[in-house]
């Protein structure tokens, strides 16, 4: 697979930042086919298979609705191991709410967009240690607001330890993360939380539970960044396998009609 297929069998496409040299992020809803092959990436690594944060919530893809089921770990994990090596990464906060405001994501499940570090106390207080340590390290000042393309994870026998990537990208921090978060409908004011548009599409930040999911969890639109000819092109050819069809029926029924 490239990066490409994600784009060239989209159910849907849409432009989410024009970043001003000739490129674009996009967001891409894959076709079953292509989360399909997502999602077998995601449960392919062999290191990961007795980790208890990876086996507790719900994760599974069906043929109708793609990819089923969605925690703070899973997502992560989907990230960095379907998503990373083709360039493409899952929404970042802004991205999710550009999604939200183009009317690109339905009601009745919920999704999962990254995490908010408060401090370095409960809940989950052991990640959230870590997480500030290096935070500080780093120079990044709370709160954060970090997306799953800047972390990363290890495995330590049946022990999952988040952290952040050297190159952090997307990072949110300080005053701006903290005018974000005042901005949400639902937040929390301690340690490390999940961020997720909730069933409603309100967005949470609060309470534990990074390995929590269940079965209306949705793993369904992806980012990218391309120029602008594979963006038209793309759509172009998703507007043929759209309405292609429909519009060659219409042509052949009116052309018979002239020879009548």
């Amino acid at each position: 697979m490239e990066k490409q297929d994600v784009l060239n069998d989209a159910q849907d496409i849409t432009i989410v930042r024009n970043l001003g040299n000739g490129n674009f992020i996009y967001g891409a809803r894959p076709s079953l086919e292509t989360q399909r092959h997502l999602y077998e990436l995601s449960i392919s690594a062999p290191e990961d298979a007795n980790i208890p944060e990876f086996k507790s919530g719900y994760w599974e893809f069906d043929e109708e609705t793609g990819i089923n089921g969605s925690s703070t770990y899973l997502a992560l994990r989907f990230d960095k191991c379907s998503l990373r090596p083709f360039g493409l990464w899952l929404p970042e906060l802004l991205e999710a709410k550009t999604l939200k405001s183009q009317g690109k994501l339905e009601k009745g499940v919920y999704r999962d967009y990254g995490i908010v570090v408060f401090n370095d106390k409960n809940p989950d207080e052991d990640v959230a240690k870590a997480l500030v340590s290096q935070a500080r390290i780093m120079g990044l000042q709370l709160p954060l607001i970090a997306p799953f393309r800047a972390l990363d994870y290890s495995v330590n026998g049946k022990q999952i330890n988040p952290f952040f990537v050297q190159s952090s990208q997307g990072i949110i921090s300080g005053e701006s993360a903290r005018r974000e978060i005042d901005l949400f409908d639902y937040k929390g004011d301690s340690g490390v939380c999940g961020l997720y548009l909730d069933r409603n599409l309100d967005l949470y930040s609060d309470g534990g539970g990074l390995d929590n999911a269940v079965d209306d969890g949705r793993v369904d639109w992806v980012c990218g960044e391309t120029h602008r000819a594979e963006l038209e092109g793309s759509f172009d050819a998703l507007l043929e396998r759209e309405y292609g069809k429909e519009m060659r029926r219409k042509r052949e029924s009116f052309q018979r009609l002239l020879v009548q």
